[in-house]
């Protein structure tokens, strides 16, 4: 028999904090905590960056060392629930929860290793996974780096299947490749490396059609490559992109992209629409996801890569987006 416990802890003073002590069989129990953060660490009032409003966020933490480097990111169009995929295979599932209009933690969260097309679990090399791209509801397309790939997976516990993907995707750089992908409005998935084979400093696009793909170039702007992709309720194309120095730290671009631009051969030039510095709250945000409230507000959810390293965080955060 499967049992959960769940046990609320108490409140800090940066921010409520619940952790969730989870138990599954005879296995080791198993403790997610969130705490909430403040999109402004000097400035406890601000609530907007950009074209983007505040809507609450928290930072997750696990005792299961298996948690972390959190790449790609759904969210279901009712925002109940996130899934999400890690640089080392394993899928993570949890419930959202909300308090007047915030984002505020997860409910029942779980980790899963993910299966290669021959229903092993995938391991090495072979499981660094960055993103997903969900078409119906139920299929997820999940893009890999080091060995460049596609699969679909139609459930999290089934074997993938493979996607046919350009022939130059297979040639990117071994940290390079495929980590901003989503369908676009009209069923066609859309991919965008992170880096190219070259030194050049724009980076290759390529869109889906029926017989192959139209490739295109995505502009880069001082340092910032495509780390994350969704698809907006207007058909538009968000883009997350990062930039890393050693001195001035880590950056975030929000960036927009009119579908129409989309075509073999285009040169796109994105449109920034939020911009995350210190001390607005900036992390190794990779994951990019978009959906309609009840209300009819596009909500934009960002999630952040620790690396499994313990001078990065999880955060999961919530906006509101306002077109000009």
């Amino acid at each position: 028999m499967h049992r959960r416990f769940i046990i609320l802890i108490g409140v800090c003073l940066s921010g409520t904090v619940l952790s969730f002590i989870e138990t599954t069989g005879e296995a080791n129990a198993s403790e997610y905590t969130t705490r909430t953060v403040k999109l402004d660490g000097d400035n406890y009032e601000r609530d907007r960056v950009g074209r983007l409003e505040w809507r609450g966020g928290f930072e997750i933490t696990s005792t299961d060392n298996r948690f972390g480097g959190l790449s790609g990111l759904h969210i279901d169009p009712k925002g109940e629930r996130i899934t999400a995929v890690s640089d080392r295979g394993y899928w993570f599932h949890a419930g959202l929860r909300y308090k007047n209009g915030q984002l505020s933690g997860l409910s029942d969260p779980q980790i899963s290793i993910m299966k290669d097309k021959r229903g092993n679990p995938i391991k090495g090399v072979t499981a660094d996974a960055e993103s997903i791209a969900n078409r119906d509801g139920k299929s997820m397309m999940v893009s890999f780096e080091r060995r460049h790939r596609v699969w679909a997976y139609k459930a999290s516990a089934t074997p993938p299947t493979q996607v046919s993907t350009p022939k130059r995707l297979r040639r990117l750089r071994n940290n390079g490749g495929i980590e901003a992908m989503t369908y676009t409005c009209e069923n066609r998935l859309l991919l965008v490396a992170k880096k190219n084979k070259t030194r050049d400093i724009n980076v290759n696009g390529w869109l889906q059609n029926r017989q192959s793909w139209d490739e295109f170039t995505y502009k880069t702007v001082a340092g910032y490559r495509p780390t994350g992709a969704t698809t907006l309720p207007d058909c538009r194309i968000m883009f997350l992109e990062r930039s890393f120095h050693f001195i001035a730290g880590v950056a975030i671009r929000v960036t927009i992209v009119n579908p129409d631009k989309l075509h073999s051969g285009a040169e796109i030039t994105a449109q920034e629409i939020a911009r995350f510095e210190f001390p607005i709250i900036v992390d190794n945000f990779e994951g990019i996801a978009a959906r309609k409230s009840k209300s009819g507000e596009t909500l934009v959810y960002i999630l952040s890569d620790d690396n499994y390293s313990p001078l990065q965080r999880t955060l999961l955060l919530m906006f509101a987006y306002t077109a000009p």
